[in-house]
């Protein structure tokens, strides 16, 4: 089943310390800008709704890369483009995945 829609890429899967399958990926939807989020718990059989992690600026952004910690926080790292001329950055969100299941 698609998982995202048209200009929500590539995506990056992760397996949970409860055995859950995590999905990031960037969103360069028009005015929706960001990186985005869902969860399964049945081998992808599933999904749970879209989350969002952190807004992006502009459109150009996204490849995100997910680590579990041992507290069992999420580490997402991305890219994204910033206002000005060439100007990126590399940034991080972490977050929970209880807080949104």
């Amino acid at each position: 089943m698609p998982l995202t829609l048209p200009h929500q890429i590539p995506g990056h899967l992760l397996r949970l310390q409860d055995g859950g399958i995590l999905l990031t990926y960037g969103n360069r939807c028009l005015n929706n800008f960001g990186i985005d989020a869902r969860l399964s718990s049945d081998e992808g059989q599933t999904w749970g709704a879209p989350f969002r992690l952190a807004d992006m600026p502009l459109g150009d952004g996204g490849y995100p890369a997910s680590v579990q910690r041992s507290d069992g926080r999420i580490v997402t790292a991305y890219y994204a483009q910033q206002p000005g001329d060439h100007q990126y950055q590399m940034a991080v969100a972490i977050w929970h995945p209880d807080n949104f299941k």
